[in-house]
This record gives C-alpha cells, structure tokens and sequence, in this order.
C-alpha cells in the first residue's frame, strides 16, 4: 500500500515499510520490534498505521509502537 503521512509518502510491501527520501524508498526504522507483515497503510488524526496478516504498528510521526500481533 502507499500513504502520505507527514508530509512523507510511505510505501509497503508485504514484509516491510519504505519512505521515499530524495528519490529513494528507504526502509524505515522500526526500532528493536520489527513486524513479520506490513502491507496496508492508513493514517488519521496524526497517527499512521501499518497492517499486516499477523502485525499492526503504529506511526506517530517518530516513532513505531506495536499494537497487535498474532502468533
């Protein structure tokens, strides 16, 4: 999916989420509690989320937080 968030156009993939940078799709940083799935991007009220078939993170502008994962 893609999603502008921030003013940064976000794309995923199954596996991952990229920010376009100067041309570029560049993975970004999920920190220590990456995600087994991406795939859907949504944002609202200032928060962007990513879900996937077994994870959903979610997006504050800086930093990503998981709120949901399935085993």
């Amino acid at each position: 999916g893609m999603e502008v968030f921030d003013g940064h156009l976000y794309v995923s993939s199954t596996s991952f989420v990229y920010q376009l940078e100067d041309g570029k799709l560049l993975p970004v940083d999920f920190g220590d509690d990456i995600p087994r799935t991406c795939y859907h991007l949504s944002a609202a009220d200032g928060i962007m989320w990513s879900i996937g078939a077994k994870d959903v993170m979610e997006f504050d502008g800086s930093d990503w937080k998981r709120v949901l994962r399935i085993d």
